[in-house]
């Protein structure tokens, strides 16, 4: 009996097949589970499609520029939540909850406590798609990184990724060989290469004109000129480049500014 070798597209016909067979599932059963069947299910048919938007997630590096992607579709505080509601307009706009929107994606979400958040749906299952596939991928880099840094099933990490954390959640202001640790902390733990480091608003201009990186990271505090300015001339001069500006819970403020500017924001205490 002939063997008759499947195309990419009628593979990625059946991907696509099978993941709206999950989603119908889902929405009988009413949630879901990234580590259940369904979700192992969808992370399958995903990685076998490999959406362009996500770039390279099949690889075992992190993929930086797909997380960016998720970021603006997202609500942020996302990533710090257990349960995600999906639901129809529940009047919440009238409530005392503050309404969350996605900096590429107009739907109206709602931090409804530290575990849960509550997501809008006003496309029907194209919502309910999008939202599911830009899980799914966030868990995927996120196993990604939790195999490169966890040490044990308690929760115990590597010695550089404590250092990062500590960093980050307490906004610490880093210079000379301090900043240089990180750095090296960073590109041990993250396949990262760093370029450079910039002492000011100024210099994080000039350097990214030169370097053309990838990504731009900067502190909303960066002396010299705040990170706002500097996110504006870096968008302008260094179109292919990312901007992320971090800034700290209670600076949220900066968020829409940064998003004018063409900046993506992030907060420290999401990371």
């Amino acid at each position: 009996m002939k063997s008759i070798k499947r195309t990419k597209a009628q593979i990625s016909t059946t991907a696509i097949e099978r993941i709206y067979i999950t989603m119908r599932h889902l929405f009988i059963r009413g949630f879901y589970k990234p580590m259940g069947i369904s979700g192992q299910a969808l992370i399958n048919e995903l990685l076998i499609l490999q959406p362009e938007i996500y770039g390279s997630m099949g690889e075992e590096g992190a993929e930086l520029q797909g997380l960016l992607y998720i970021i603006d579709r997202l609500p942020e505080g996302i990533a710090e939540c257990r349960y995600i509601h999906l639901t129809a307009d529940e009047g919440l706009a009238d409530s005392n909850f503050k309404k969350i929107v996605p900096a590429k994606r107009r739907r109206n979400c709602y931090r409804i406590d530290r575990d849960q958040v509550n997501i809008e749906i006003t496309r029907g299952r194209s919502d309910v798609y999008d939202i599911l596939t830009h899980l799914t991928f966030m868990f995927i880099e996120a196993e990604k990184i939790a195999r490169k840094v966890m040490i044990d099933d308690e929760g115990e990490t590597i010695r550089e990724w404590k250092h990062l954390e500590k960093i980050v959640l307490n906004n610490t202001h880093l210079e000379g060989e301090e900043r240089e640790v990180l750095i090296a902390h960073l590109g041990e733990s993250e396949d990262i290469t760093i370029l450079e480091t910039a002492d000011n608003g100024q210099e994080a201009i000039q350097m990214s004109v030169e370097l053309q990186p990838d990504i731009v990271l900067l502190d909303v505090d960066i002396r010299g000129m705040d990170g706002i300015t500097a996110t504006q001339h870096i968008v302008e001069q260094v179109p292919t480049a990312q901007v992320i500006l971090m800034f700290t819970q209670d600076q949220s403020d900066h968020q829409q500014r940064c998003d004018q500017a063409g900046g993506r924001s992030l907060s420290g205490q999401t990371l």
